[in-house]
């Protein structure tokens, strides 16, 4: 999720679908399978907000939270970043997936969210 400052007046929008979006994944899945979710932020700088995880309430309440970057170091929009960082913690989960049978990991999709 993008937190550059040209987010501003996007901000309650974003966190508003990034929400309906987790609350509607919740609703059209049994309730015995859940899909793994984190939240990365972004702007001149990635960063993991919450690492991957079945209790999306902790999502949602970050999302709460969730600004633009109130800095002009961390200000800028580093999209390349933020996917990069973003694709190496889902080989991660992949190939742990592959050694542990805690968790299933059939698929796997990037939400990138930025003006």
């Amino acid at each position: 999720l993008d937190q550059s400052g040209s987010m501003g007046h996007l901000m309650d929008k974003l966190r508003n679908l990034t929400t309906q979006f987790i609350e509607k994944l919740d609703k059209d899945q049994p309730p015995q399978r859940k899909d793994l979710i984190g939240l990365m932020g972004f702007s001149r700088y990635a960063y993991v907000v919450v690492p991957p995880t079945f209790e999306h309430d902790i999502l949602i309440d970050a999302l709460k939270q969730f600004d633009v970057v109130q800095s002009k170091e961390g200000e800028g929009s580093s999209i390349s970043y933020a996917i990069y960082k973003t694709s190496h913690l889902i080989q991660f989960l992949q190939q742990k997936a592959k050694k542990d049978t805690e968790f299933n990991l059939d698929s796997s999709a990037i939400l990138l969210v930025t003006d």
